[in-house]
């Protein structure tokens, strides 16, 4: 029930930043992707301020308070309601077809979003961990940690999962990462309509939501689809200050380009090309007589805008991290781990690496290579870099403990943006940057500026391509304007892009190695274990609702990653209201241990102090360590030992 109440305070605060953000001169579909983020940064502001001042609970007094605000918006903008209506209608019945194939694979994400447990690793160690943390210390400052990632890392994203985990249930949960994806859809169709017709819109936005990547992560907890949507928001408000300066876009666009920085950092490396490009224009456009006028005449309007703006500018918590953790990103040791150190060589290099992963053509194309020609296309790629160009670029630019790989793989962590990615977004971006009107050329530079700050300053490993999301996913326009100068057949071409985007849009949806829809990628694309089988046994006990139980076995994820039913037992054993010291790796998962011991005392404890504390905790639980505990009580219990090499765990009584 509580997650219920929570889905609908969501798309309340939705509807009613929609009905704000819209006005005679917005269209649908801008209003809808602004107005979702729009609610996104209200939430974030209104969680974040009651942490900082120490008391969670009176996030529920703001809420209400915007509730109400919400509701007056719909009495008043109900006219919008019905226009909207109305459009919807209209867009159905020249579109049916693919307005039914778009919304069965949309309610499927929907509700892989809602009712499946998440999944992604970094929310099990820090994403989801960090704000069951929060809510334990009541306080954004942590310092009961298992690792830096927790307690360093801007929180105006994660901490949005709270209207959920304050209940201690993470049905839901994937909810944000489902309406950023919306969000973008809508926002790709209402940019691509500025300078292109409805047709060739809908093809673009059809791209877009069907890049494989970009589907994946629409029902995953990570931050990275929501700086897509920021990065859209941003380019929808600065379009329309183009047209008319105005207080309300401009205070829009200051806090979605804070919510975007306090979202993810890498956000930055947006924001420094989108402020030189389109504030070069804003300036050419509007003297500097109109912006004094506009700021003098709006004055309080920017004054209240301080308290926001501060609170998501993350100014406080790099305050935090620089006196506590010596950098204002976290411990400049681990920060150094991540920052490319090859100069100008080590950024080519990652271009060049970034150019070769982004030509997937999706595994099963691998597969049918394979079988006709003896070759795959993944393996030729990688052989003609290792031939040619490895021996030039050496390891300049890569992580230490990787070496470089391509693999075409379905799930989140490895996937890349499929053949559109290769084959019309990047050749879009640069037409437009060549041929384009100026805004569409600041875009597209934009765009690129983000992809050169990123190879440039991040070492290269596996799983970078959550960096790239930003640059593929928010570049629709930019397919939109390169289709609109075909003149040969331009019919047929939109039609066979259309239809081969909601084909991989189907494929992404069920094809994914952690959410399966019926059975599991290897057995479909390699062939194995599929013959003999019992229809419809095998096929349905392999899919993610047969082995979640329709997303009831909320601990299916956690027994997958350590191999038994550890939490669970945890659970059963540990009395309320007792203290743990919990012994953990860097990269430990406690999200679940967290999420279902509300009303248990965790703190983190390093293996060389326990001797000292020990006799403040009850029991100590230990994880991914081998934990040889020579120094505590005499008369202490093994009440739970696991014996697998690489999930070791312990839990520990302690007899005082």
């Amino acid at each position: 029930m509580a997650a219920i109440i929570s889905l609908f305070e969501i798309i309340l605060l939705c509807v009613g930043a929609t009905l704000f953000i819209a006005t005679p001169g917005v269209k649908f579909s801008e209003a809808v992707s602004s107005g979702i983020v729009l609610a996104f940064i209200i939430l974030s502001c209104i969680f974040q301020t009651a942490f900082l001042i120490g008391q969670p609970s009176l996030a529920f007094i703001l809420e209400g308070f915007t509730i109400i605000g919400c509701l007056l918006i719909l009495k008043k903008q109900k006219k919008y309601l019905i226009l909207y209506y109305h459009k919807c209608k209209s867009f159905y019945r020249q579109n049916k077809l693919i307005s039914i194939l778009l919304l069965i694979s949309w309610i499927y994400l929907g509700l892989q979003a809602i009712l499946l447990p998440p999944a992604n690793w970094d929310s099990m160690t820090y994403n989801l961990a960090r704000v069951l943390l929060f809510q334990q210390e009541k306080s954004l400052y942590l310092s009961n940690i298992t690792t830096f990632r927790q307690a360093v890392f801007p929180v105006s994203s994660d901490i949005l999962h709270h209207i959920f985990l304050r209940y201690y249930t993470d049905y839901g949960i994937g909810i944000f990462s489902f309406l950023a994806y919306i969000s973008v859809g809508f926002g790709t169709y209402a940019l691509s309509r500025r300078y292109t017709s409805c047709e060739i819109s809908l093809m673009a936005t059809l791209v877009i939501v069907s890049l494989p990547e970009f589907v994946y992560q629409a029902t995953s907890t990570k931050n990275d689809i929501i700086t897509v949507a920021a990065a859209i928001f941003c380019f929808l408000t600065v379009h329309r200050l183009l047209e008319k300066l105005n207080i309300n876009d401009l205070i829009l666009l200051i806090l979605c380009l804070l919510f975007g920085f306090s979202s993810k950092t890498t956000f930055m490396a947006f924001i420094i090309p989108f402020t030189l490009l389109f504030g070069l224009l804003l300036l050419r456009k509007y003297r500097l007589g109109i912006w004094i006028k506009l700021i003098s005449q709006n004055r309080w309007s920017l004054i209240l805008l301080i308290v926001p703006a501060f609170i998501l500018s993350q100014i406080w918590l790099f305050i935090h991290n620089y006196n506590f953790w010596g950098g204002w990103s976290g411990p400049n040791s681990e920060v150094l781990k991540y920052q490319q150190s090859s100069g100008l060589k080590g950024g080519i290099a990652n271009l060049v690496r970034y150019i070769f992963q982004t030509c997937d053509f999706l595994n099963p194309s691998d597969i049918i290579f394979n079988r006709i020609f003896g070759f795959t296309i993944s393996g030729t790629l990688q052989k003609i870099y290792e031939y040619f160009l490895a021996p030039v670029l050496g390891d300049a630019g890569l992580h230490k403990d990787y070496s470089f790989n391509i693999l075409w793989q379905l799930h989140e962590d490895g996937s890349w943006f499929g053949p559109f990615g290769f084959l019309l977004i990047i050749p879009g971006i640069i037409y437009s940057i060549l041929t384009g009107p100026k805004s569409l050329k600041a875009l597209s530079l934009t765009l690129l500026g983000y992809v050169f700050i990123v190879v440039y300053q991040i070492v290269w490993m596996p799983w970078n391509n959550r960096f790239f999301s930003l640059f593929f996913a928010s570049s629709g326009v930019c397919i939109a304007y390169l289709i609109k100068s075909v003149k040969i057949r331009q019919n047929l071409l939109i039609k066979i892009i259309k239809y081969t985007s909601i084909f991989i849009l189907f494929f992404s949806c069920a094809i994914n190695s952690n959410k399966p829809l019926l059975l599991s990628p290897n057995k479909i694309l390699t062939g194995s274990d599929l013959i003999p089988f019992k229809w419809p046994y095998t096929v349905v006990n392999d899919s993610i609702w047969a082995k979640t139980n329709l997303g009831s076995n909320r601990l299916y994820y956690a027994e997958r990653h350590y191999g038994d039913q550890r939490v669970s037992l945890f659970t059963k054993l540990i009395p309320v209201d007792s203290k743990i010291a919990l012994v953990t790796g860097e990269n430990t998962w406690i999200y679940h241990y967290l999420l279902l011991n509300p009303d248990v005392k965790f703190t983190s404890v390093s293996l060389s102090s326990l001797k000292s504390s020990a006799l403040e905790f009850d029991y100590i639980l230990c994880l991914q360590l081998k934990c040889n505990l020579n120094n505590i009580p005499p008369n202490s219990s093994v009440l739970w030992y696991s014996t697998s090499s690489t999930q070791q765990g312990k839990l520990i009584q302690l007899k005082r």
